[in-house]
């Protein structure tokens, strides 16, 4: 720092020592020393309160050094106490034993000398004294203490980014020295780590599908537009020329009130009825995927077309789901389809579904705002933005009801009903209704699938006739029909294996993960 007696910068020290800004270790010992030469050229500084703390300044020989300076050490005992032991119990209530804490406490209770009578404060203080001790007694032995808690806590690879980040933008504001870059510190929140790693496999907050209907989806496929895409497939010659001829020159009339209008070319559209009119119609669809981003995924069947994505925030989920719905519906201009906003269905999946936001998701279809609602039917599944197939489970319940009418009154009819007949048509109509969606269901809890036992051992009761009282054991054992989830189950590892076969190996993933959830 230089010495205080030799030149400028030592006696401007010195100054600032005197006025009392900082401290000085004035210690004796030279800390330089060369060419016979010693002189005391260092400091110690130090503010209060560490400067009384400092002690055994030493300095040692320059062996090793080039510079002259001597090495010095000093020592700061510098640590806190350890904190005290909380004398609160943290107690596991969960796993209390309270039939064993009700039992201990009374066994303690009846210690006390019954002819002992409360008459005055230290009567009052000795029986406080002895509930207290009963009720801790009990306690301790019926309620466990909870574990305790990891305090060696690491910090996440997002936590680890977010500093780094931080220091980094701290240094570039400190370099330039421009606003701009001071709010670029203060914006920069976890939530910029987790837009900048959209595709990791950490949980989003938010996720929304969007279920589109199309206006006369099979009436409104364009013919020379699926001639041109039926050419793109490079199929034999044969093939197409059946299809173009199966689709061109078809003409209608309009019937009102007994009056038939002139037959007119069809355009468009395919026949009704006709089997090969869904295969036209996903040919003529095959491609409407292509311009959607790849942050967002779609399924198609047919005309049902849904479209789904998630984000970390709302206003984030609304940008991509918009961005992928425009996209759809460019496509749809170019190709002559027409989107139904009135009909098109939206829900948002998020970890508090009950929450409400002050800006809720929404999307707009042809200048039409489309909002989320609580559920949708999506393949004959109703999801609701919980999850939790209620919706769905309170739609078969109330679908299956005339199905068990029904086989109830077919078994009252028959003279002598054969129960195997019987049991093929609970089969067919009743547990077919039971069982749909087996695979998506079969991530609900037990309470769901306790419901549909229910509703599967009172067809079951009407289909032979049996009265309500009758066990399910029996019921099962008598007509050799599993339990409805164990069905689900054994339908579930037929499925994977028919992907597998198919090599279908997106569909084999999927099964085999809910699969793996089960066990």
């Amino acid at each position: 720092m230089g010495s205080r007696k030799t030149n400028a910068r030592g006696r401007q020290l010195q100054e600032v020592i005197n006025e009392g800004y900082f401290n000085c270790i004035d210690d004796v010992s030279t800390t330089f020393e060369k060419n016979d030469y010693e002189v005391k050229i260092d400091w110690i500084l130090a503010s209060q309160p560490l400067h009384s703390l400092i002690s055994n300044v030493e300095t040692h020989p320059t062996i090793g050094t080039l510079s002259g300076h001597k090495p010095l050490t000093f020592v700061i005992p510098i640590g806190s106490e350890p904190k005290p032991a909380s004398a609160r119990l943290s107690l596991n209530f969960k796993a209390a034993n309270w039939p064993k804490f009700r039992n201990k406490l009374n066994e303690q209770l009846m210690l006390w000398n019954k002819h002992h009578y409360i008459n005055s404060e230290s009567d009052v203080e000795e029986y406080t004294s002895f509930i207290t001790n009963s009720i801790t007694t009990a306690t301790q032995e019926a309620i466990p203490t909870s574990k305790k808690l990891n305090t060696n806590i690491k910090l996440s690879e997002a936590t680890k980014h977010l500093i780094q980040l931080k220091h980094k933008t701290y240094r570039k504001w400190k370099k330039t020295g421009e606003d701009s870059e001071k709010q670029q510190y203060y914006k920069c929140k976890l939530t910029k780590y987790a837009q900048q790693h959209m595709h990791s496999s950490g949980r989003r907050r938010h996720a929304a599908v969007i279920l589109f209907d199309i206006k006369a989806a099979f009436d409104s496929v364009w013919h020379d537009g699926l001639i041109y895409k039926l050419n793109e497939l490079r199929l034999p010659q044969y093939l197409t020329n059946y299809l173009i001829s199966f689709l061109q020159n078809r003409t209608a009339a309009i019937e009102i009130e007994n009056i038939l209008s002139r037959p007119f070319n069809l355009n468009s559209g395919t026949p009704q009825g006709s089997p090969l009119s869904p295969l036209l119609y996903i040919i003529y669809t095959a491609d409407s995927m292509n311009g959607i981003p790849e942050h967002t995924e779609h399924g198609l069947f047919a005309d049902d077309t849904a479209l789904w994505t998630s984000s970390n925030t709302i206003t984030s989920l609304s940008s991509r789901l918009q961005q992928s719905i425009d996209e759809f519906q460019s496509w749809c201009n170019s190709w002559k389809l027409k989107l139904q906003p009135s009909k098109t269905e939206l829900v948002h999946f998020t970890v508090h579904p009950r929450k409400q936001f002050k800006n809720p998701i929404s999307v707009k279809i042809d200048d039409t705002i489309v909002k989320a609602s609580n559920s949708t039917r999506y393949l004959g599944v109703i999801i609701d933005k919980t999850l939790n197939w209620r919706s769905h489970l309170y739609h078969i319940e109330s679908k299956i009801a005339g199905r068990i009418s029904l086989l109830r009154f077919l078994n009252r009819a028959a003279y002598e009903p054969n129960d195997k007949i019987m049991l093929n048509i609970f089969k067919s109509i009743a547990r077919s209704i039971i069982i749909y969606g087996y695979p998506i269901l079969l991530t609900a809890n037990d309470k769901i699938w306790e419901r549909l036992q229910i509703m599967q051992n009172k067809a079951i009761r009407a289909a032979l006739g049996l009265p309500i009282y009758t066990s399910v054991e029996y019921i099962h054992r008598i007509t050799n029909i599993p339990k409805i989830k164990e069905y689900a189950v054994t339908l579930l590892q037929r499925y994977i294996q028919t992907a597998t076969s198919n090599n279908d190996q997106l569909l084999t993933n999927n099964l085999q993960d809910i699969f793996n959830k089960l066990q």
